[in-house]
């Protein structure tokens, strides 16, 4: 079959009237690099670079880095209109977009902060007190050389319970102050302002079902250790003291480790209920979902933020518990042993301390989980895109 013009087969040449030998190779029928090694030739119809000089090999030195010329093929920057680049972030770019919202927003997050910090810290001031004032069990076991398991038990219930009752508070607290950060930083990604009203204004009809999920964790917790602890309990009222109690001991520990897993997998379902004004259960649910393959690495900002708001904590709260122990000779350690029965004074004093410590780093602990949120969300269903889209456009939904 002929090939007319016009009408020739994919696999034909221009000069297909050339025989054949089977001799030709494809490579032969190519035109020869221009100059330097293998470089392409411009395509036909295309203007040849203006700065088409001398290319890299061959004996040419590149350029010094930096000194690259700029070309179509390099990627733009992402577009910041707020706190954050519109783009997956690292852990130092989330705790710089958290430390920059807090600082623009400074009035309404800190009112906020400072308002869930006085009940919480009042709320442990309360049970510190309660708990030193009426502990003795710890010191009996001390001079107890050979106690049972019993005893062992009876004299750790106390410090047990408070310490529960303080992280059931806690964690109130942190989902409260999520969920009004989150409001707060889902404007500020925007370079939008918002003030404590506003803020407060939006949360308001949320707050019922915020308030519902936060009962359900704190329900799911209890249920995790109590169950946890449950068979050790029964081994040891049954008779067998020692094995119930080093059962109960083993529960407790792998109900912790399932708190831990439960925290991190809930832990975006704040911002899920407030900013997609999803269910109780559904923001739980969606949370896990946020979280799904990437845990570990939640885990480890969450805990390297956690940790460096130990750290500014105990240096705020320092000078405070000093200036109680000079004022009142009092001294406290921790709920699981106090040197002395201190007094309220020393408690209140430092209790200032704490929340002092509290309203500084709780909008900073919030606000790293909000732009974890935001960045998953980037990562998973290119919430990047959306929010360029509403930034550029106000009357568009973050969302």
């Amino acid at each position: 079959m002929t090939n007319t013009p016009g009408n020739e087969s994919p696999g034909s040449s221009s000069d297909s009237h050339e025989p054949d030998d089977g001799q030709s190779r494809w490579s032969a029928r190519q035109p020869p690099p221009a100059q330097g090694w293998a470089r392409w030739a411009a395509p036909p119809g295309s203007q040849r670079p203006q700065n088409d000089g001398p290319r890299w090999g061959n004996g040419v030195t590149p350029p010094p880095p930096g000194a690259w010329p700029q070309n179509s093929w390099t990627r733009p920057p992402a577009p910041k209109p707020g706190v954050i680049p519109l783009r997956p972030l690292a852990i130092g770019e989330i705790l710089d977009g958290a430390i920059a919202t807090l600082r623009r927003h400074w009035r309404a997050i800190l009112g906020a902060a400072f308002a869930i910090s006085l009940v919480t810290e009042g709320v442990s001031v309360v049970v510190q007190r309660l708990f030193v004032d009426n502990n003795t069990r710890i010191e009996n076991l001390r001079d107890n050389p050979n106690p049972s398991v019993s005893d062992i038990l009876h004299s750790l219930s106390g410090p047990a319970a408070a310490s529960g009752l303080l992280g059931l508070v806690s964690t109130v607290g942190t989902f409260l102050a999520t969920a009004m950060v989150a409001l707060i930083t889902s404007r500020s990604v925007l370079g939008r302002t918002v003030t404590a009203r506003e803020a407060l204004a939006e949360l308001r009809p949320r707050l019922p079902k915020l308030i519902g999920m936060i009962a359900l964790v704190l329900l799911a917790f209890c249920g995790v250790l109590g169950a946890s602890a449950l068979p050790g309990g029964l081994i040891a009222l049954a008779g067998a003291e020692t094995a119930g109690g080093a059962l109960m001991t083993l529960g407790l520990l792998g109900g912790m480790v399932t708190v831990v897993w439960l925290w991190i997998q809930w832990s975006l379902a704040a911002p899920a209920l407030v900013l997609e004004k999803q269910e109780p259960v559904a923001a739980l649910k969606r949370s896990a979902k946020l979280v799904h393959g990437a845990w570990w690495r939640i885990l480890g900002i969450q805990f390297v933020v956690v940790l460096l708001a130990a750290i500014v904590g105990v240096i705020v709260e320092m000078p405070f518990s000093l200036i109680g122990s000079a004022v009142t000779g009092d001294e406290f350690t921790s709920l699981w042993g106090s040197g002395s029965d201190v007094g309220w004074t020393y408690l209140i004093i430092n209790g200032v301390g704490q929340l002092l410590a509290a309203t500084l780093t709780l909008p900073v602990t919030a606000g790293v989980v909000s732009l974890l949120y935001m960045d998953q969300r980037i990562r998973r269903e290119s919430l990047d895109i959306d929010l360029a889209r509403a930034a550029q456009h106000p009357a568009n939904s973050a969302g």
